[in-house]
């Protein structure tokens, strides 16, 4: 990882072993650290990362003190893996555009449901919700290859608890998360056998659900929701920098054989992504929830933005911030 580490430095900070530990929750599986802070993240007593314009610090455990708040829901892109700063995270650059509260819901490695779960159990607490973004997408799309999704709730970020229960349920979730847990596991592909259209079509009913109770709270809050699907190197037509190819060629090294190397490129497939995003398109227009594609704004940008295939750098969060600032003008 050094060398990743010597061209985006700040990456050394998301790989620390105290905030890539996850605290298991109830209802929601996975938070990230309370109270926790190094050089480029700190986190609420929540375990939610704090937003900040640079001189002030807005976080999700005093939302009951703001008179008005923005949310911004998702999961690791949202909570800023990649930014140098909490001040580049996407919510705090909306803060510093529009002069107004954005709080940081973002949640590494979680599905969409949990993200939805860990919302709801704080919406009681505000005064008034301005904008709602939901930037997501990817992680379910992911999991529904890894798993084959029979159980009667989404899956997470780590194996079948059931299947080894002589240890106990947080170690099976730390492990999961360490990089030698990644390149090491093999047994993880259960649904191989699956073709892709059942996998889509997994896929697709848990954004059937997923609409259906967002579209709730827009007419319950009397807020403005936005859907954006948030962005993947192979979804867009992104021209590589010079640093974005080293790090991709350092990547493929340190992942072969992993699970994540063998479904991103089943995922990345072209006609995968635009039966995704037409499926977004129909459910943006049933429900009535504005739906935006992050990943057109990224065609022929030649400078960098990906730290990896899936995590943004500060010049990408402008971009995001912009498209969101974009749609609210219009």
């Amino acid at each position: 990882m050094k060398k990743i580490f010597d061209i985006y430095p700040q990456m050394e900070c998301y790989h620390d072993s105290s905030i890539t530990k996850k605290r298991f929750v109830p209802y929601a599986m996975m938070s990230s650290e309370k109270n926790y802070e190094n050089e480029c993240i700190k986190t609420c007593n929540r375990g939610f990362r704090v937003s900040s314009n640079g001189s002030d610090i807005f976080s999700v455990d005093q939302l009951a003190k703001y008179d008005s708040i923005n949310i911004v829901v998702g999961g690791s892109t949202v909570f800023g893996v990649g930014a140098s700063n909490n001040q580049n995270t996407i919510p705090s650059l909306l803060i510093e555009k529009t002069n107004s509260i954005w709080l940081n819901l973002g949640i590494r490695a979680g599905n969409s449901f949990s993200e939805y779960i860990h919302l709801i159990n704080l919406l009681h607490m505000t005064k008034k919700i301005d904008n709602i973004i939901f930037l997501s997408g990817l992680n379910d799309l992911y999991l529904s290859f890894l798993y084959n999704n029979v159980s009667e709730f989404d899956p997470g970020f780590f194996p079948d608890f059931s299947k080894s229960s002589k240890i106990t349920l947080l170690k099976k979730i730390f492990d999961f998360f360490s990089f030698k847990h990644l390149n090491n596991n093999s047994n993880l592909l259960e649904n191989k056998l699956l073709n892709t259209d059942k996998i889509l079509e997994n896929y697709k009913n848990k954004y059937k659900r997923n609409f259906q109770l967002i579209s709730s709270l827009e007419t319950v809050y009397n807020c403005k929701i936005i859907f954006i699907l948030q962005p993947f190197i192979s979804w867009s037509n992104k021209i590589l920098s010079e640093n974005e190819i080293k790090v991709f060629k350092e990547l493929e090294k340190l992942q072969q054989g992993s699970e994540w190397s063998k479904i991103k490129d089943l995922i990345g497939q072209k006609y995968l992504y635009e039966k995704i995003d037409v499926f977004f398109q129909f459910l943006s227009n049933k429900y009535n929830i504005k739906y935006l594609d992050s990943n057109k704004i990224f065609s022929n940008i030649k400078s960098d933005c990906f730290v990896d295939s899936v995590h943004l750098n500060d010049n990408a969060n402008k971009l995001i911030t912009e498209l969101i600032l974009n749609e609210k003008d219009n």
